[in-house]
């Protein structure tokens, strides 16, 4: 758990001490849930119950814009607001997507004069038109990609890395200046996706010899995934293709398991044989573009669906006021016929079970907080505070929620109240000691 205290709207100050009562109401925004927490009462038990599944996903559409690929970026034109955007906000409702551009280097005879290894069109965005900008600028105009081969993994790895290249002097591609995370802006605890679209293997770095001494290779393409991290999904339209990508595309993890104990990643959904054991999101297209967005869906929806977690817990980085008093594992649900994963004492080890290891996707989840007040005296006006809740899995946010903490006034009478009020987005209760 992620967990930062506010008090009436403002960041309390560095004493922990209460600031005086504001004139007026609280100025506090939105909140999931609120609990009271009278002082040296019971403890508050809190459960959060949640599906092991992104609750952020970011998409980047990486797209080969050569000639050869026409086609197919009409077809991604036409479907990007009909069927793309939706259906895959419809399995993540907060998704954003960005989308990039790549034929090769203007050295003959890789690229013509106008070409280039990596253009970004638009950033990730949850901004549907500046996404259209950026698809319709896709092929205006197409480049000419030279030879055969074009320069992908460099693509891959300005998106991952966002480092720009110079070589020889000579700058290439200008260092990503924007604002998040590789070279795209991909944001922090979001799920990150790079959907390939090409139909030509990617020339290796040594291909260019001194033309681009400084050029990546995939290697550094997969060094720079790795450590975003992203996963990279792939549509590919030829043979050659193919056998370019599927390293990286495994190396990513992005990877699901057979069905039938086949792979449906072939020409409109044929079926081809797992890859030792497993199906690489690597799907043929074809070369008028048809198939194209039933790829990208089932790649995207495969990934978000089997993806597991290594370890899941609720982290936080400070409790100035002491109101955490634990933060357990309680139980987890798993799919027919998945190993439910482990409950464990995460290091430093202090005899609680908070977090879950090997955690396959669709698992159900109960988290359970433990609240007491021991520090902040009932006053004779209510104190209100603000604790962000953030649930992770491997670095992926899976749950977000806020919760109000309310010391309540001293009451002359001493009559209690009705209890606190749970409004959240998942599902759980507020209960005293008894349990959750």
């Amino acid at each position: 758990m992620d967990a930062s205290f506010v008090r009436d709207g403002s960041v309390l100050p560095g004493d922990g001490g209460v600031s005086p009562r504001p004139n007026g109401p609280p100025r506090l925004p939105a909140a999931d849930r609120i609990v009271e927490l009278p002082y040296m009462a019971p403890a508050q038990l809190v459960a959060f119950t949640l599906t092991a599944t992104p609750a952020q996903l970011d998409v980047h559409f990486s797209v080969d814009t050569t000639g050869s690929f026409g086609a197919e970026i009409d077809a991604m034109q036409r479907d990007l607001e009909e069927r793309l955007i939706p259906e895959i906000r419809a399995r993540v409702a907060d998704s954003a997507f960005g989308v990039s551009r790549f034929e090769d280097f203007p050295i003959h005879p890789f690229g013509d004069q106008a070409d280039l290894p990596f253009r970004l069109l638009s950033p990730v965005t949850t901004d549907v038109a500046r996404v259209r900008a950026g698809v319709d600028d896709l092929d205006r105009p197409l480049g000419s990609g030279g030879d055969i081969a074009e320069a992908g993994f460099e693509a891959l790895f300005q998106i991952a890395s966002g480092a720009g290249l110079t070589s020889a002097g000579r700058e290439w591609i200008a260092p990503f200046a924007g604002t998040g995370l590789g070279g795209v802006g991909f944001r922090e605890g979001a799920l990150h996706a790079i959907v390939h679209i090409t139909d030509a293997p990617a020339h290796a770095a040594s291909d260019y010899g001194a033309a681009v001494a400084d050029a990546h290779s995939e290697a550094d393409a997969r060094a720079a995934l790795a450590e975003l991290p992203a996963f990279v999904l792939a549509a590919v339209g030829s043979a050659e293709a193919r056998s370019s990508l599927q390293a990286l595309v495994v190396g990513s993890g992005a990877v699901v398991p057979p069905v039938g104990g086949q792979c449906l990643t072939g020409l409109n959904g044929a079926a081809r044989p797992p890859e030792g054991g497993q199906c690489p999101l690597l799907f043929d297209i074809a070369s008028d573009g048809t198939g194209l967005s039933d790829a990208i869906l089932d790649a995207i929806t495969g990934l978000v669906e089997t993806l597991s977690y290594r370890h899941v817990r609720a982290e936080f980085d400070t409790d100035r006021l002491g109101f955490i008093e634990s933060f357990e594992a309680t139980s987890a649900t798993a799919l027919m016929g998945v190993t439910p994963p482990t409950r464990v004492d995460s290091p430093p080890t202090d005899g609680v079970f908070d977090a879950f290891e090997d955690v396959r996707g669709g698992t159900e989840l109960v988290f359970t907080l433990r609240l007491r007040n021991v520090l902040l005296r009932d006053l004779d006006y209510e104190q209100a505070f603000r604790i962000t809740v953030r649930i992770v899995g491997d670095g992926v946010v899976l749950a977000e929620q806020t919760l109000r903490i309310v010391v309540p006034a001293v009451s002359p009478e001493g009559a209690g109240d009705a209890g606190p009020a749970d409004a959240g987005p998942l599902d759980g209760g507020v209960s005293g000691d008894g349990g959750p």
